[in-house]
């Protein structure tokens, strides 16, 4: 089986992907992956770090998303560019889709998504599509009538949407955590008795966060109440957080953050789509400050949809001192049974499975001939 996948720019357009990778592999023979990628992007960073490139082939697009306001006389200019890299780019698309014959497409939004939708939709291939955050982005927005089926991660997405049909809400693929508090603890050399609180600054980092949170951390150096898992995004930061404050364990990156998240009893982080299927998929009570520059102000919306289900603790960046956030981590502490419990109002079982569940009976309904790896069709 032939697969595609394109989106990127944030962790929530890759993640998915590299999880439903997974799971497909899983499923059919022969699994041949073509990932699109912008060579100055996040993303491919991300395949780099959690992905056997070995199983992956990768084909370049030089893209650039469009400045907003898009006919400001600032971003006037920059915005044809990026019009005619797009142009270019679906033009090569169309061609190296024509070359691969995949038998699907699947698409997480961002500009990347864009001209391998369109591509998709010229060659009638059968294209998926994947949004994770609140307000669904421009790409899937303009894409989405014209694919086999829509994915979303949260039923409030459907306002924005005039056609619901093919339309499934399956939440976000998340990564599975393989080591349990016990085993975090000894690794961390944490109290297995206090608690555990994850902060993370977004895929990007967030040097707002980790300056927030020195101000935290000196505050409470004298009483070490909590333990703190800190991913800085800076190798000079967290050497910084490392050699002053005992009771924090700081990394620039570490490929076993969902394990620290999934047995923390608090997450501090941005507001980010996949943060936010991760913690509703481990029920994390969390606070949430949405970065303020996310595109379309994704962010906020997406911790908005669990504040007001009082599912999670919204900050805004710019209201912030160190007191507020200081009462905000103890009585979210306190919290924590009764927000696990309205966490559990947004949780899907098996995001994944129910996804590759509909994406098969799509394909064929379409007469595709699908190779199994074993006897029965599992999902």
């Amino acid at each position: 089986m032939k697969i595609v996948f394109a989106g990127g720019g944030t962790a929530g357009h890759v993640f998915p992907a590299i999880v439903l990778c997974e799971k497909l592999s899983t499923i059919f023979e022969d699994v041949e992956i073509h990932y699109f990628v912008n060579p100055k992007g996040l993303e491919m960073d991300i395949l780099k770090k959690y992905f056997n490139l070995g199983n992956l082939m990768t084909h370049t697009l030089k893209l650039r998303g469009l400045n907003r306001p898009f006919l400001s006389l600032k971003n006037l200019l920059p915005n044809i560019s990026s019009i005619s890299l797009f142009s270019y780019s679906s033009i090569k698309t169309l061609s190296i889709l024509g070359r691969i014959k995949p038998d699907l497409v699947f698409l997480t939004g961002g500009y990347m998504s864009a001209p391998v939708g369109f591509a998709s939709h010229l060659l009638r291939i059968p294209f998926f599509i994947h949004e994770g955050n609140a307000r669904m982005g421009m790409t899937n927005l303009m894409l989405h009538k014209h694919a086999s089926a829509v994915f979303l991660s949260f039923e409030e997405t459907l306002k924005q949407l005039k056609s619901r049909s093919n339309v499934h809400i399956t939440g976000m693929p998340v990564r599975r955590a393989r080591m349990n508090r016990g085993e975090i603890s000894k690794e961390l050399r944490f109290d297995p008795e206090k608690p555990i609180v994850s902060v993370l600054g977004g895929s990007r980092g967030s040097s707002r966060i980790n300056s927030m949170m020195m101000d935290v951390y000196e505050r409470l150096k004298n009483s070490k109440r909590y333990q703190f898992v800190h991913s800085t995004g800076d190798e000079k930061i967290a050497s910084f957080l490392n050699e002053n404050y005992s009771f924090v364990r700081a990394f620039p990156f570490s490929e076993r953050l969902i394990d620290f998240m999934a047995n923390s009893d608090l997450v501090i982080s941005r507001a980010g789509a996949v943060t936010i299927g991760e913690i509703i998929n481990y029920r994390i009570p969390a606070i949430l400050i949405p970065w303020e520059k996310s595109a379309e102000n994704h962010q906020l919306l997406n911790a908005q949809v669990l504040a007001r289900e009082n599912a999670a603790v919204l900050m805004r960046e710019g209201e912030i001192t160190t007191e507020k956030l200081l009462e905000k981590i103890e009585e979210t502490l306190n919290r924590g049974e009764e927000i696990k419990e309205r966490l559990s109002k947004f949780y899907v079982e098996d995001p994944a499975g129910k996804m590759v569940k509909i994406m098969i009976e799509r394909l064929e309904d379409l007469g595709k001939h699908l190779k199994y790896a074993g006897r029965e069709r599992a999902v």
